[in-house]
């Protein structure tokens, strides 16, 4: 029916942007157009992915995150707090992503041997999310 074409492109476009908008709240993308719109983001986060663990806030500060799962702090637990076979816990170098700094600590997977090397392979432990 003529009376429910639309006007002009314009209604098109808008119509076209609305759904994928609506697409992406459904598929759990979030627009984030600040930097608070980023740290709600994460927060929310919180509530629903299991590796979000903390996060913490102070005044004149960038919140902090902490990431991890549990299958990493199981074996945190198993291999660098084993006397007899341990592992060391260690933290790499900062790296800058901008506004924010990640450290990543990292330990050696003492269940697993590299064949060609009969080294332990390195995995990444909890990672830490922060300002300062």
């Amino acid at each position: 029916d003529v009376a429910d074409a639309p006007r002009n492109t314009a209604v098109i476009r808008n119509k076209k942007k609305n759904e994928r908008a609506k697409q992406r709240v459904e598929d759990g993308h979030e627009h984030c157009a600040n930097f608070a719109d980023e740290w709600l983001a994460v927060y929310r986060q919180l509530q629903t992915n299991d590796v979000v663990r903390f996060i913490g806030a102070s005044p004149n500060r960038v919140p902090s995150v902490v990431l991890y799962s549990d299958n990493q702090l199981r074996d945190l637990k198993a291999f660098c707090f084993n006397r007899s076979a341990g592992s060391v816990l260690s933290f790499d170098k900062t790296f800058n992503l901008g506004g924010i700094y990640v450290t990543p600590s990292v330990y050696k997977n003492m269940a697993l041997q590299q064949r060609r090397t009969s080294d332990y392979p390195v995995f990444l432990g909890p990672v830490f999310v922060h300002g300062h």
